[in-house]
């Protein structure tokens, strides 16, 4: 089987699109090396998958494009006819700039209402990583990570938080844990 392109699968011309515009440009062979695309594109599962492959943390929102925050951008719309395009920016007098896969990166200014019309209400938003995953090169540095061994990450990420916050707030009353553990007969 031939190694699919941008330009063969939108949702991976996307990603192309998406990390070229953060200036994290990875080949589509890393990204996709090892998904289990049996013959046929990146669905959104493994779309974020591949993410993850390229450094970036992904998060599927429902969402109106005018409550997409500029910070949020660029982010991937879903359009209608399973088409996606990747939001780069909000332009003056309601117009944004857009990319669509199979263009070769080129962009396309686009009027809000043409935008509405196509837009189904779902966009892929994505952020760097704190830790990429992947160099640039071909060779794949860490596998992507299985859906339960990334909820317990999330969750210990969750309660280290809570702990923190809590050691904080009994920090700043003055007080030590060690001495409301004595006090407690703990």
């Amino acid at each position: 089987m031939s190694r699919l392109t941008g330009a063969d699968d939108p949702m991976l011309g996307c990603l192309l699109l998406l990390n070229r515009a953060l200036q994290r440009p990875v080949p589509s062979a890393v990204l996709l090396e090892g998904l289990p695309l049996e013959g046929q594109g990146l669905t959104l599962p493994l779309l974020c998958a591949a993410a993850t492959r390229a450094g970036l943390s992904t998060r599927l929102v429902e969402r109106d494009l005018d409550d997409i925050p500029d910070t949020s951008l660029p982010a991937i719309l879903l359009l209608g006819k399973n088409r996606p395009c990747v939001l780069l920016q909000r332009c003056e007098h309601g117009r944004f700039l857009v990319a669509l896969p199979g263009w070769d990166g080129g962009v396309q200014e686009v009027s809000r209402e043409e935008l509405l019309a196509q837009h189904r209400g779902h966009a892929i938003l994505a952020l760097p990583a704190l830790q990429p995953e992947v160099s640039t090169d071909t060779e794949l540095v860490q596998q992507c990570p299985s859906p339960g061994a990334v909820l317990r990450q999330s969750w210990l990420r969750h309660c280290e938080r809570l702990f923190a916050s809590a050691f904080s707030a009994l920090c700043r009353r003055g007080r030590h844990p060690a001495e409301d553990l004595a006090r407690a007969g703990g």
